[in-house]
C-alpha cells in the first residue's frame, strides 16, 4: 500500500508526517506502507477556492499570488457562504462542494495537474 501526504511546509512537516504517518499505518495493521510526503505548491485552502464562483471584485492571479490567502480569501468566503462558524471554519462543508466542481479545480491549479499526474503514473 502507498500513502501520499501533502504537507504545507515540505521541508519541516515532512520529517514529523512520514515516520508518524509510517507508525499509523503500522498500528492499523499495514507496517509496510510506502509513505511519500509531497510539497504543496500552496496552501489547500485555494484548491477548496478554485472550486467556488466568487466574488467578481477577487482576481484569481492576485488570489494565487497572495502571501495570506486564508485570511485575506478563504475567511471571507466561508462568512460569505454561513459557514465561517461550523468546526475548522466550513473547510469541510466548502471543501465538499469544491470536490464535486474538480474539474474547474484541476484547471485553475496546475500543481493538483500535476500531483494528479504522479499518483497516476505511480499507481499505474
Amino acid at each position: 500500500m502507498r500513502v501520499l501526504v501533502i504537507p504545507e511546509d515540505f521541508r519541516k512537516d515532512e520529517q514529523v508526517l512520514k515516520p508518524m504517518v509510517t507508525a499509523v499505518m503500522g498500528a492499523v495493521g499495514r507496517p509496510r506502507a510506502k509513505v511519500t510526503a509531497e510539497n504543496a505548491w500552496q496552501e489547500v485552502e485555494v484548491w477548496v477556492l478554485a472550486g467556488h464562483d466568487l466574488p467578481l471584485e477577487w482576481v484569481w492571479t492576485e488570489i494565487r499570488a497572495d502571501r495570506d490567502p486564508k485570511e485575506q480569501y478563504f475567511e471571507p468566503l466561508a462568512r460569505l457562504k454561513g459557514v465561517i462558524d461550523q468546526p475548522a471554519q466550513g473547510r469541510g462543508t466548502l471543501a465538499l462542494q469544491a470536490a464535486r466542481r474538480y474539474d474547474r479545480v484541476r484547471t485553475l491549479c496546475e500543481e493538483v495537474r500535476g500531483l494528479e499526474d504522479r499518483i497516476r503514473a505511480k499507481v499505474g
